[in-house]
């Protein structure tokens, strides 16, 4: 369509600054960290929701099909690149609005403009005892965004899904609704509640192109008064499977209650953390907190007591900090590893032709199952002539979740394919064992089980009733 055209269709909703058709621009948003199809017409930058119901109302009249993005750091997953041809761009990173926090309650209202590191200085500023913590990928992402794609973290909540309430959501149609609470109007109750009575509909907005998010409160956690972090090497890897059980027990006693993180050797080489001992086979690291010192000192010793080599850091009483000191390269450093020429400023693996792509498959907290899981992962990219990296998410007694990362360089065509073709085997051997994923990639999306009952058939079922003219899904490449 032509620019101009698109232009003149949009001058009623936005101003013209609002409205871009840069061809360099769109070409930038449409290269990731590994091959896609998507093409970009257009950019449009909405300031409210109403500028977003707009703009949906007009793609409907029009037969234009949109593309949401907020802070365009999904590296591994997509990037900023759409899953149609000729898709209009429509980034929400200028909604950055910060309101109704409640200290008392723990919660915030956030738009998808809002990343990490804002949050964190809206909060410093506020004085507050509240803290969200960051992935490993960026302080510049987008709080709403990672958490509405399942997006997982180091710290007290791990699944930044589990912090999300009352969204407010523009749908194909472009009505607007409000989720939980918020949609009854029932303003007191949705201050603390994530689910009003009858079905929750918020979850349907997870990882969908059911409509587009503007709004959410989020639920945060409050500084721990004392911590204490430890590290345990594993030397070898038949020692994992063990190992994950024994850190069972801890969670479902409560003596561990924020997220432990066991990274391979591979991931510790890949993310170049010079604090980790790179020998042992994997390194467990995680947290201790408690509400007092002899509190902490106890569950401690019952940590030492199922891992004797575990190694604990000083005491810490500046609870402040728990969510400001934690790692944040690991992603970031990832995607540059298998680059034959690093630059000398890695900040944008998409710009610098890094080839990354994660495999995210969700796992029992049972050690034997964690583990087949992992040689799964290693075996099936040993056999592409790969090394991925694997990094273990244990969230709680019942779940832990696998990123496995296949890394290599862009430049070189063949290893792309044999990156893609390592992958796509990857995906079929995880779902003839069991596994499936937690977060999907473009790729995966397009790529994955074709079960009926699957969540990706379900959500198929659903999108000719939200959307009809597929304004926001696309029938190549569903959520």
């Amino acid at each position: 369509m032509d620019p101009d055209k698109i232009a003149n269709l949009f001058a009623h909703a936005l101003q013209p600054d609002q409205i871009s058709c840069s061809s360099t621009t769109l070409r930038q948003a449409e290269i990731a960290t590994f091959p896609t199809d998507g093409t970009y017409i257009a950019r449009l930058m909405p300031k409210t929701t109403d500028h977003v119901r707009e703009i949906v109302r007009i793609a409907n009249d029009h037969g234009l099909q949109l593309y949401p993005i907020s802070g365009g750091k999904n590296w591994g997953y997509g990037s900023r690149t759409p899953l149609a041809q000729n898709a209009i761009m429509v980034d929400l990173g200028a909604m950055d609005r910060i309101h109704n926090h409640d200290e008392y309650l723990g919660t915030v209202v956030v738009e998808p403009g809002v990343t990490f590191a804002a949050l964190q200085d809206y909060l410093i500023a506020q004085k507050s005892r509240l803290f969200l913590n960051p992935p490993s990928s960026s302080m510049y992402a987008s709080v709403l965004a990672n958490a509405l794609s399942n997006g997982l973290v180091r710290g007290i909540t791990g699944n930044r899904a589990e912090t999300l309430a009352n969204l407010t959501v523009v749908l194909a149609s472009a009505q607007v609704i409000n989720t939980g609470f918020a949609g009854e109007a029932a303003h007191q109750s949705a201050r603390s509640h994530k689910a009003s009575s009858g079905p929750s509909f918020t979850e349907l907005f997870h990882q969908s192109d059911l409509g587009i998010v503007t709004q959410a409160t989020i639920h945060l956690d409050r500084f721990p008064p004392f911590w204490q972090h430890f590290e345990l090497p594993l030397q070898y890897e038949v020692d994992l499977p063990a190992a994950i059980d024994v850190l069972r027990t801890l969670y479902q006693s409560n003596t561990i209650c924020a997220v432990t993180s066991v990274y391979d050797r591979q991931k510790i080489v890949n993310i170049g953390h010079e604090n980790i001992a790179i020998p042992a086979s994997w390194s467990m690291i995680g947290s201790v907190l408690a509400g007092s010192v002899q509190a902490l000192v106890a569950f401690r010793d019952i940590v030492l007591e199922q891992f004797a080599q575990a190694q604990f850091a000083p005491i810490n009483e500046a609870g402040a900090t728990f969510g400001r000191t934690l790692d944040s390269r690991s992603q970031l450093s990832e995607a540059y590893a298998g680059k034959t020429n690093k630059p000398s400023v890695m900040d944008d693996p998409d710009r610098d032709g890094c080839g990354l792509i994660w495999v995210s498959p969700a796992c029992p907290m049972i050690g034997n199952s964690v583990n087949k899981c992992v040689q799964i992962i290693k075996e099936t990219s040993a056999r592409h002539g790969m090394k991925a990296s694997v990094s273990i998410q244990c969230i709680d007694a019942r779940a832990a979740y696998l990123i496995g990362a296949l890394t290599y360089d862009r430049e070189d065509e063949n290893a792309e394919k044999v990156a893609m073709n390592c992958h796509d085997e990857l995906l079929n051997v995880l779902a003839e064992n069991g596994f499936g994923l937690y977060r999907h990639s473009h790729r995966s999306k397009s790529k994955y089980s074709e079960n009926p009952n699957d969540a990706p058939s379900m959500l198929r079922l659903l999108q000719p009733i939200f959307d009809p003219n597929h304004v926001l899904t696309h029938q190549t490449n569903p959520s």
